[in-house]
């Protein structure tokens, strides 16, 4: 389960992924986090990285490097790689700023 997320261009969003297998919270011992912007660049993140934090068992952040400029649905796909092998996506809808 991931919630989706709407940001105005110029913010530097955090995504929240959760993991569970038959109910139970489930933690991978590692995690690729892929990331596509609306013009389709991907972008490969593995842990360890500072972008990607296990706040809690089952429970995985990953914070954008940056602020997103690019204006249109962003992509961001968890996977476990290691341990338990799960995955999970959600969608960034960055809008334009009106000001």
């Amino acid at each position: 389960m991931i919630c989706d997320l709407t940001v105005l261009e110029g913010t530097q969003p955090e995504v929240v992924a959760v993991f569970k297998r038959a109910g139970v919270l489930v933690n991978p011992t590692a995690i690729t986090v892929i990331t596509k912007s609306p013009s389709g660049a991907l972008v490969t993140y593995n842990t360890p990285n500072a972008q990607i934090v296990n706040t809690s068992t089952g429970v995985w952040t990953f914070t954008f490097p940056g602020a997103l400029t690019e204006v249109g649905t962003w992509i961001v796909n968890f996977a476990g790689t290691a341990g338990v092998i799960v995955a999970a996506e959600t969608s960034v809808a960055v809008k334009a700023n009106s000001i």
